[in-house]
């Protein structure tokens, strides 16, 4: 710029040259240099009409000032505001957000209920079925319903 002898006045939003004053739009926080009146109204109807991606930073922005919340909840809200999203993505944010890992529900355990006229292991139903010509054993257990396969 000072090669060229020209700065950039903010205030009204100008590129000033030693020979003319070239007018900027604002878009999006950053200066956009117009050449001629049909390229300022393209511009303005580009505008209007391109989406507008989030990036990395402004998802995980998101995801914090909302609350923390699920895959499915945090796609929910984009689609409601009118945002393309990508579910890989916000799996993924949700998946190693710091504060997710922390505080957010544990996976389980593996709970049943011992019924009094059924023992463990008494009874077990046993099923013996062909997934593309290879042999599966099928195993549950009649008084936890605990169902296992090999």
């Amino acid at each position: 710029m000072d090669r060229l002898q020209v700065y950039y006045n903010n205030l009204i939003n100008t590129i000033v040259t030693p020979v003319k004053e070239v007018p900027v739009v604002r878009r999006f926080g950053h200066p956009f240099l117009l050449w001629s009146t049909c390229l300022q109204s393209y511009l303005s109807e580009s505008f209007t009409t391109n989406p507008c991606y989030l990036t990395d930073l402004e998802l995980r922005r998101l995801h914090r000032r909302f609350g923390h919340p699920s895959a499915d909840r945090l796609q929910a809200l984009l689609y409601k505001a009118g945002h393309e999203t990508n579910r890989l993505a916000i799996e993924q944010l949700t998946r190693f957000c710091h504060h997710c890992q922390k505080f957010g529900k544990s996976p389980g355990r593996f709970r049943f209920t011992l019924r009094d006229d059924v023992n463990f292991n008494y009874n077990i139903i046993v099923d013996v079925m062909y997934i593309s010509g290879a042999p599966l054993l099928h195993i549950v257990d009649e008084g936890t319903r605990f169902q296992a396969g090999r």
